[in-house]
């Protein structure tokens, strides 16, 4: 009964544990554990069914959250998961024998969503995972994809010539059937899932509540003959100046001409225009070319990320 999954959802008992650990994770460029607590209070009392998507593993002689579990529709089909714990040693074994039940709790807790996900997406910060947190995931059925880097950057810091070869067209100008077309073509290669679709995908960046969604985020390149070969969405949260380049790509036949770097500086723009301050980006371990353009436009390494699935499944 001490762990059931109402006792570790997260409620006025330990908001403020949570808020705690989240900004220990963040460090100080995030939101204050104050801030943190104020906004968890107010979605608690106003949004339905946001309790079941958190649940934290607390120790009552402890003012910081042990482990914390939370997931949120993100950008498409699979939900957004996030698994943060205390950096503390003194509580791992605790931590490594509870954290099953908890994530039990939470998966119970989101098959019962009046719209459950259908899937889970997590990217585990290997740099600060503890021994025995993997070997968990995988024993209650998630699995383990592909490794990621992860870079920030503040916008001031950024390269701002963006003036290069390509000219730009925002989505009301370049029509939704170009855009959704260049997104697919540009998108090729191993980072693309083959069940997505660019007007999908477009309508996702365009219904997001927390970050900038409207048609100006969303842009296509033509070469100086016209033909459209690059696509770039850039989104940036009013709420604090996080800001990301949700998507960028060039056609394959025009791939290997330098043209990736006017993609990334143009997403760096849109960024600007949005009142970006802080920049947060990544791709995966094998993309070498993205991975040199981080480097060359001054973004700083900030973890390294393995990618879990798990496929939520009603009759468990």
């Amino acid at each position: 009964e001490l762990l059931s999954h109402i006792k570790t959802r997260i409620g006025k008992e330990n908001l403020r544990q949570y808020a705690t650990l989240r900004a220990q994770v963040m460090g100080p460029e995030g939101p204050s554990v104050e801030e943190r607590c104020e906004k968890l209070q107010k979605n608690l009392e106003t949004r339905h069914e946001f309790a079941q998507r958190i649940h934290v593993l607390v120790n009552p002689a402890e003012s910081c959250a042990l482990i914390s579990l939370m997931a949120f529709p993100f950008q498409g089909p699979p939900w957004q998961a996030i698994v943060d714990w205390s950096t503390s040693d003194e509580y791992r074994q605790q931590i490594l024998e509870q954290a099953p039940v908890l994530i039990r709790n939470w998966l119970k807790d989101l098959r019962e969503l009046t719209d459950p996900p259908k899937s889970l997406s997590l990217r585990l910060n290997l740099d600060r995972a503890f021994d025995g947190l993997e070997e968990i995931l995988n024993a209650s059925g998630w699995i383990r994809g592909n490794e990621r880097y992860e870079f920030k950057a503040p916008v001031t810091e950024l390269p701002a010539n963006w003036e290069g070869p390509l000219a730009w067209k925002d989505l009301n100008q370049a029509g939704m059937d170009l855009t959704a077309r260049i997104m697919e073509e540009a998108g090729q290669g191993p980072e693309w899932d083959d069940n997505d679709s660019g007007e999908s995908l477009i309508d996702a960046y365009l219904s997001d509540k927390e970050l900038t969604n409207d048609p100006s985020c969303i842009e296509v390149g033509f070469l100086p003959d016209g033909k459209p070969a690059a696509f770039v969405v850039a989104q940036t949260a009013p709420s604090d100046g996080w800001c990301t380049i949700m998507f960028m790509g060039i056609i394959p036949e025009v791939r290997g001409h330098g043209f990736g770097q006017w993609v990334h500086r143009r997403g760096f723009e849109l960024m600007r225009r949005q009142g970006g301050k802080q920049y947060h980006g990544g791709t995966s371990a094998g993309n070498k070319s993205m991975l040199r353009l981080f480097e060359k436009h001054g973004c700083r390494p900030y973890a390294h990320l393995a990618e879990w699935v798990f496929r939520m499944k009603n009759d468990e």
